[in-house]
């Protein structure tokens, strides 16, 4: 049930695309978390359960964490 009784703080993260298209060649750089923020990116509240906890599990904050900076680099080609 979403009752908004738990919250978690909000995380900001800058990425910066560019493109550029050479004839049927378009050539795409993403820095991705420029300002290499150590947080969250999202956050789950739910119940869940190791092999020694109790049968209806354990609520809690469950998160996946946010990319460290990096910069990924692709071409497509058009013909």
């Amino acid at each position: 049930m979403e009752d908004n009784s738990v919250q978690s703080p909000a995380t900001t993260v800058v990425n910066l695309p560019a493109a550029r298209t050479f004839g049927h060649i378009e050539m795409t750089a993403d820095l991705l978390n420029v300002l290499d923020a150590a947080r969250t990116n999202a956050d789950y509240f739910y119940a869940s359960r190791l092999p020694s906890e109790p049968v209806r599990g354990i609520e809690g904050i469950h998160n996946r964490a946010v990319e460290p900076r990096i910069l990924r680099i692709g071409a497509t080609v058009r013909l």
